[in-house]
């Protein structure tokens, strides 16, 4: 990697954690704060809200992926404006129809004005959501990804101010909340707008040249975007099981704790995103080795987490008493900062490097199977919400499994010995928690762990000189 290359690697890296450190502001606000005025119920459709709108990604049917897979590496002065404005403004004709066919359906079918509420502002958000994206998967492509983590920065913050305003007038309505998330994202929607102007605005292809060129990159992107949301689909399949099946409350109780696991997942998300057209301009056998040192060394920062529950569900059960059942969803889904953050950070970054989407969608797709067909049992059979959270983590560890075990043959490479004590570890955790006091469970927990580091204490050796050398340099 060049000087230049390397700068700009450190810069976006520097932006991607401010967005995410403002990011981590905001999710601390809407998952401490927000239940805390609203009340179990009204939190529990502002968490309905959160949980649909994520999906609406899906709309873009890959169009936005595609563009970042094919153009991944380029600079940006080598990508066809016109070409990619014409697509844009295809893309939004196209989901604008859709909202127009859609909506009323939803609206028609569902009894309740709560919900109709958020049919309502989740087709508002998907425009708006799916314009920053595509801006941003075009910049990303380029290795500007300061621009997207900008446009991040700039909604987060507007809703912390939102927030903030909401705070101070005690609003205990979960349609306002709403409504005021949806037009932060308007404000870094007109962003990204303005700094893509040069696509834009200045003039485009033929049609029929713009439809060709989108179908060539929803082609390309589809399997990318059917993966995620597969990805996504493998807690949230869990999710809409309760959702149908059991009250709002119930919905809203295991939803934040899931989205306290997040806290956790956010930075790691930021930094693959950074690392994709990094790794893209990096040599194979340099690709090869750094994936070597991030597989092994990135367990030891992943596992500590954990030791940090005892405070977090100190304090939250003092902040938030009516929210202790979540805290016990939380005792068991804590191991997915394990495995979802080692598959964010590495292996699906690297599937997408290696051009392996296909992988990447049959693994999330055996990943889903599985964790439909456990979370049915859990809520059908066994009628267990315990037992539908146990589901979850396993198959989030089988998904992190399946695409190390698919990487390591590509690079023909063996698998280690830290996946089996990832597993391991996450076993301890949740059987601690499950049998012992919370004291005694982390004390279990921090013990098996202690183990694991002396027992790789040479790589942790190994990994401490070698920071210290780059900051010699540095």
């Amino acid at each position: 990697m060049s000087e230049t290359k390397a700068k700009r690697f450190a810069k976006n890296v520097a932006v991607a954690f401010i967005a995410q450190s403002v990011s981590l502001v905001a999710s601390v606000l809407t998952s401490l704060l927000i239940p805390k005025l609203l009340g179990v119920e009204q939190f529990s459709y502002w968490q309905l809200f959160i949980f649909y709108s994520g999906y609406v990604g899906f709309f873009h049917f890959g169009l936005s992926d595609g563009i970042y897979l094919r153009y991944g590496g380029q600079e940006l002065h080598e990508i066809n404006k016109p070409l990619i404005g014409s697509q844009y403004r295809l893309m939004m004709l196209w989901q604008a129809a859709l909202c127009v066919l859609l909506l009323p359906v939803m609206l028609l079918t569902t009894a309740s004005s709560e919900r109709r509420t958020v049919w309502v502002c989740i087709a508002a958000y998907l425009l708006l959501a799916n314009t920053c994206w595509f801006w941003g998967y075009v910049y990303q492509a380029a290795n500007r990804t300061r621009i997207y983590s900008l446009s991040t920065i700039i909604s987060k913050a507007a809703f912390i101010l939102c927030i903030a305003f909401l705070i101070f007038t005690r609003q205990d309505h979960f349609e306002i909340y709403i409504i005021l998330f949806v037009a932060s994202q308007l404000v870094a929607s007109i962003y990204c707008v303005v700094k893509s102007r040069a696509f834009i605005f200045t003039g485009g292809v033929a049609p029929k040249a713009a439809v060709h060129e989108a179908w060539i990159n929803i082609r390309v992107g589809i399997n990318l975007t059917i993966s995620n949301i597969a990805s996504s689909l493998i807690l949230g399949i869990g999710r809409i099981f309760v959702d149908m099946t059991q009250a709002i409350t119930e919905f809203g109780l295991l939803s934040f704790a899931i989205s306290l696991t997040n806290f956790f997942l956010q930075f790691i998300s930021q930094i693959s995103m950074v690392m994709f057209p990094a790794l893209r301009q990096v040599d194979p056998t340099r690709a090869k080795q750094l994936f070597l040192s991030i597989r092994k060394n990135s367990s030891f920062l992943l596992c500590s987490i954990m030791i940090l529950f005892i405070p977090m569900r100190k304090i939250l059960g003092l902040w938030l008493p009516q929210y202790e059942v979540s805290l016990g969803y939380l005792s068991w889904l804590l191991p997915i900062c394990i495995f979802d953050g080692k598959m964010q950070l590495l292996y699906a970054t690297y599937l997408k490097v290696l051009r392996k989407e296909k992988s990447l969608l049959g693994i999330n797709l055996i990943s889903l199977g599985a964790s439909a067909a456990l979370c049915a049992v859990s809520v059908f059979v066994f009628k267990s919400l315990n037992v539908l959270v146990l589901t979850m983590v396993i198959c989030v560890a089988l998904r992190s499994i399946l695409a190390n075990v698919v990487i390591s043959k590509n690079y023909e490479i063996s698998m280690d010995g830290v996946t089996v004590w990832e597993c391991v570890l996450s076993a301890v955790f949740i059987a601690a928690n499950m049998c012992f006091s919370l004291w005694t469970a982390g004390l279990i927990y921090f013990g098996v762990y202690c183990i694991y580091l002396i027992v790789n204490c040479r790589t942790i050796a190994a990994l401490v000189r070698g920071i210290a050398k780059y900051r010699t340099k540095l």
